[in-house]
């Protein structure tokens, strides 16, 4: 309104209401942070274990994994505003919708880590030169946290439809954990693979969290 009337709009502050939303939305913000530590502390933590080239393996296999990754995101972050249309009180539509979100995005899931599975080597010889061929097994590994992502994808975003944020917070925090832990110990006997196993893992434990919240 200012700005069609010819006048610069002047800043408002409304400290009770910014202190409000803060609180109303720092359990989604830290929960998004503990999701990133969820994802990219083994490769830290092995990082800080390892100086060979097993850590660029790992490091290739990891972004080709998250630039899949990248498309469930964008099907969770379209899927939030009907989640939320649903809460308080549309539970049976919402479970209803669930249902067939599962089911489609599970066999999407799983024919993505079946075919990447089977084509990982190529796959990564032909994105980062032969001098990467070892990482394809590790890419055929790492790929399967995609189903269990899509799996707590569902119920993250119920959780936050539900404002439920402290819960989702709990939960992501325990997977993060659960997946620093776990490359530190498997990694110092398995290698690379003991860090993708602890990525494994920690999406495993988020998923069962998050359902069970």
């Amino acid at each position: 309104g200012a700005l069609l009337a010819g006048r610069l709009p002047l800043p408002r502050w409304n400290p009770a209401g910014t202190l409000s939303r803060l609180r109303a939305s720092a359990g989604i913000g830290l929960a998004e942070l503990a999701w990133a530590g969820l994802w990219f502390l083994p490769v830290v933590v092995y990082g800080f274990q390892r100086s060979d080239a097993s850590v660029g393996w790992l490091g290739s296999a990891h972004r080709a994994t998250l630039a899949i990754h990248t498309f469930v995101w964008w099907y969770f972050f379209n899927l939030l505003p009907v989640v939320s249309r649903c809460a308080p009180d549309g539970v049976e539509e919402l479970t209803a919708l669930l249902g067939r979100s599962m089911r489609l995005t599970l066999w999407g899931g799983f024919f993505t880590a079946v075919c990447m599975t089977a084509l990982a080597r190529p796959l990564v010889g032909l994105a980062y030169g032969d001098a990467f061929g070892p990482a394809g097994p590790l890419l055929a590994l790492l790929i399967w946290t995609i189903p269990l992502s899509v799996v707590s994808g569902h119920y993250r975003n119920v959780l936050i439809g539900f404002d439920r944020q402290r819960a989702l917070l709990f939960c992501t925090g325990l997977s993060a954990l659960a997946s620093a832990v776990t490359t530190a110990y498997l990694a110092s006997s398995y290698g690379a693979q003991g860090a993708v196993m602890g990525l494994l893992i920690g999406n495993a434990v988020l998923a069962a969290s998050t359902a069970w919240a």
